[in-house]
Parts: structure tokens; sequence; C-alpha cells
């Protein structure tokens, strides 16, 4: 459904000659390319327009999960690059700590045992926009770079783009335009159809650091059960340490620069629970709360953080109102983004881009597209909000006990398996273009995900409660296998029995509070808001340990 007929500008339109294109693609990183390469690959023909702002991307670090991992391979068949210029992803690995753990050694890990059975990266994301950006030229594709957009007049099947580059401005048109450019939102935040997600307060502190301590080398005694741990490398993996209200995410940067290989390390904090301040200060906030944790402050103990290689992102999560239009769409990141944890973002490329180049080819093939958008902006919105309900919502209060956390990890990960990976891994053609939380399978996993998440928040009070959050925190070492079969299925197995474990535990703790109560001892400290914890009342200031 077509809701805002125009934006920005509509004056002076026609004052210059106007080229015109079946497809203006606004943004030339990894959405807007893939989806300008896909198209030539499928429409030779078609006339599409590359339009990128920088004139050199910015090194980025980011991880793929499976579904971006066979959208990069059997999609975009980039085993060449890949392999080359790229890192393998071993799979998420998480890290939890108490007032007992001193060192990593000591912290509780939960992560994969053994190599995923689908592939997935650590991608140095500059070099791979730009090997993607000169591949969607060669196959035809008009790139235009460093081209600002600076007006765009949307209107069904005849849209007017205006972008200045060094040699004056430009006006072009086209029967469609696609909005690739990211979390810069060019056309959605010209509609006005793009609002924070204030359900999910997190913001972001992102620093990369040049030198790095070698989680799988000699720094660790290899005697002890750490040493001697699982059958993939922990430098490659995406490493997670944890606590109550925030999560500290540390990845190899994929490639090298000037200074060699480096990490991302990345603060996310639910700002209900941690306030790190802002402004000038913030720096001084975001290393001194690495230095307080003691398994970040041992990782980063040879590693230095230059002041440029650090941006602040006050508010993460976003999302749209909508998503396609007659004759535009919103794709990737440009459609909402949520949280870097878990790898969405790789994944959300590969769905958009594949649902709406679809109906973009059925279209300039001359079949009607009216009611295809329209069903898929619905779809989409449907996914979308029951994707951030059942994965994210309140999540990060959860991140800080083990005890609870690693039942639901398992189980997201052995439904993310089940009703995704080994469907698209049989058929890789069907690695795009499909939404995870939609019909009837979608919907099963969606209702189950949802179920236990919210049952997690109610156990968690009740351990906060007596005291009990954290406790196992220290000292124990859990894996998980989650192959696209039996694996799997062990792992969801897994997931609900310990899930009943907490449940049985909870009883216990129940009887335990009635008797303080009964006896008068109060089990929170003073000010917590018994009524609404752990929904972000307890405020921790500046943590430092």
């Amino acid at each position: 459904m077509f809701r805002r007929p125009s934006l920005l500008g509509q004056s002076g339109y026609n004052r210059i000659p106007v080229q015109q294109y079946d497809v203006i693609i606004i943004g030339g990183g990894l959405t807007g390319a893939a989806a300008g390469l896909l198209l030539a690959r499928a429409r030779p023909d078609a006339k599409v327009l590359l339009l990128e702002a920088s004139e050199s991307f910015v090194p980025t670090s980011v991880a793929t999960s499976e579904i971006g991992g066979l959208f990069l391979t059997s999609t975009l068949q980039l085993w060449d690059h890949l392999a080359r210029e790229e890192l393998p992803s071993h799979g998420p690995r998480f890290w939890f700590h108490n007032e007992d753990v001193l060192r990593i050694q000591d912290a509780t890990e939960l992560g994969a045992w053994e190599l995923p059975p689908v592939p997935s990266f650590l991608l140095r994301e500059d070099v791979l926009d730009q090997h993607l950006l000169d591949r969607a030229a060669h196959a035809g594709c008009t790139v235009v770079r460093p081209a600002k957009v600076t007006d765009v007049l949307v209107r069904p099947w005849d849209n007017r783009v205006r972008y200045d580059t060094a040699d004056g401005e430009h006006e072009v048109r086209a029967t469609w335009v696609l909005d690739a450019s990211g979390r810069t939102c060019v056309l959605g935040s010209a509609l006005g159809l793009v609002h924070p997600n204030r359900q999910h307060p997190v913001s972001a502190i992102v620093g990369r650091w040049t030198g790095d301590l070698d989680l799988d080398g000699p720094a660790f005694n290899p005697d002890t059960d750490f040493g001697q741990g699982p059958a993939v490398a922990r430098r490659l993996c995406t490493n997670h340490f944890q606590g109550y209200g925030y999560r500290v995410l540390v990845q190899p940067a994929g490639g090298r620069d000037d200074d060699g290989r480096g990490l991302a390390v990345t603060v996310l904090y639910d700002r209900r629970v941690i306030d790190l301040g802002s402004g000038a200060d913030i720096g001084d906030a975001y290393s001194s709360f690495l230095s307080g944790l003691p398994a970040t402050r041992q990782l980063l103990s040879r590693a230095s953080l230059p002041r440029q290689r650090l941006e602040v992102i006050p508010q993460v999560a976003y999302d749209v109102e909508q998503a396609a239009g007659l004759g535009w769409a919103l794709l990737g990141s440009a459609a909402g983004f949520v949280d870097p944890c878990g790898s969405p973002s790789a994944d959300n490329v590969g769905r958009t881009v594949g649902a709406v180049l679809r109906i973009v080819i059925d279209q300039l093939d001359g079949k009607p597209a009216g009611q295809a958008i329209t069903a898929y902006d619905a779809a989409f919105q449907r996914s979308w909000n029951r994707s951030f309900e059942a994965r994210f919502r309140d999540r990060y209060l959860l991140c800080g006990d083990f005890a609870l956390y690693w039942p639901a990890l398992l189980m997201d990960r052995a439904l993310y398996m089940l009703f995704e990976v080994a469907p698209r891994s049989r058929a890789p053609s069907r690695a795009i273009g499909r939404l995870p939380m939609v019909g009837a399978l979608g919907t099963v996993r969606w209702l189950l995900m949802r179920t236990y998440a919210r049952r997690m928040q109610r156990l968690a009070r009740r351990r906060m409660w007596t005291g009990h959050y954290g406790q196992r925190n220290a000292g124990r070492r859990m894996h998980f296998r989650a192959d696209l079969g039996g694996g799997s299925a062990w792992t969801l197995l897994r997931g609900l029995a310990g899930w009943g474990l907490r449940e049985f535990e909870d009883l216990g703790l129940w009887a335990a509070s009635m008797v303080d109560r009964w006896r008068g001892v109060k089990a929170l400290p003073e000010g917590v808001d018994l009524t609404t914890l752990p929904e972000g009342i307890e405020t921790v200031g500046s943590r430092t340990s």
C-alpha cells in the first residue's frame, strides 16, 4: 500500500536533463551491491544505477550466521573471495562472570564444540563491499561514486532522484528506487517511516583495537581444561562477555590494515540498567568499563585503541512503519535494525533482497505487483515484530545468569537450525527471500520462543529476589553440537530439559522467599522495585567491576 506519495522538495524537477533507469539503488555496500549484482544477473537488459555516497568504505567488521553464509556462498557465489580475503567464523561463544572470576579461564563458558555444519564468516565488511561493488559494475550496473543523494520524489512507478557529484547536480528517473543505505535510512527517514525502538533501549560503543591476546595460544596453560577445550578456535568465534544488562562483543577484524590484524570490541548496554554517560567522556567510560571486567581487561592487555576508531550509537534499534510501496522498497538495515548480537544483519540482507527482487523482476516483466508488495510488507512487519518479541525483547536482562541463559540459547540455536538453516541448506536457492516467523512453521517457532523467553524473565526476577542470580557464572564449561538433523534435535531436548530444571529450582526459591517474607527478611537491595525487576529498575551506573 502506497501511503506517502512524495518526499523532500518537489519543486524544480525537470530543470536539468533526466536519464531513465529501471532501478535506482541508494547505497553501494553489501546490501546495495548484492541487489545490483543479482538484478543484473537475472535481467541483463535492465538499466540499474547504483549511487554510493562514500569515496571509500570505512573499515568495519561484521559476523554472519548460517543464513548469511548461505547467501554469500550459494546465492552471491563469493567462495573465492571469502576463501582469499575473509576469516571463517566458528560460531558464537558466551562468557559469564561473578565475583569469583579473576581471569578468562575462571569464567563460565558456553559455545559450540565443533565447526558449524554450514559456513559462516567474520568479514572485514569494507573489503567485501568493494569487491561486490566491483562485480556489480562488471555485471552491467552503472555505479556513481561519490554521489550524495539530495532529493527524492516518490510516485507510483515513476521516481525521481537528485544527487550531487564533483561535476555538479544530476537528476535521474526510475520505475523502482531501492534504499540500501543501511543505518543512514535515506528513503525511510525522508518518508518519516523510521522510528527508534524504545522497547529495546540499547546503546553501543564500538572500538577497533590493534593487537590482541590469542585465546588459543600458549598464554593459556594447555594442561588445564581451558587449554583442552573445544575443537574450534575461540579467537574465530564471536565472543560475548556478558553481565546483567550488557554484552561486550569481541570479534577479530577480518583482513589486515596498516596496524595488522586487530579486534572489533563493542560494548552494548541496556540504558535502563547501565549508564555510561555521554559526550566527551564516553571514550573514557568505554575504556573504564572494559578495564573493570577481568576477562576483557586480560583479553585487551596487549591491545591499544586509537581514539579516532571509536563510534558511539546512542540508540541501536529502530523499526520502519512500512518496508515497500508502489515502486520503492527498503533493503537490509534500511528496513530496520535490532542488535548486532545474533548476527541478524547479513540474514536480513538475504531475506529482504531476495523477496524484493522477485517482485521487482516480475514487475519489470509486465506482471502486476501491487498485491505482491502489500503481501510482502504485511509479512515483513509480522515477521519483524515476532522476531523482536521472541529473540530480543529484554534479553539483555538475562545475560548475567548462565543458569537461565544456556537453556534459552540452546533452544534458540536448535530452532534456528531446524526451521531455517536445514531447509535452506538442502535447497540453496531458498536461502534468500524467506521470512523467518511467518507461515505455519514460523508461527509455531515464534510461539515456542516467545513462551520460554517470557518465562525466563519471570525466573530471573525470582533469582534476583533470592540472591541466586549469577551463582553458576564461574568455573563451568558447556558446549553444544547443532548439526542439521539429530544434533539440533538433541540440542533442543537439552534446552527443554534445562528449562524444566530451572522451573524445578524456582519452586524451591519460591518456598525460600515465602519463608523470608514471613520472617521479615529483605532479599533485595534497598530501593529496588520488586514489581518490575528485571525490567531495568536497578541502575548500576558506570560499572567497573
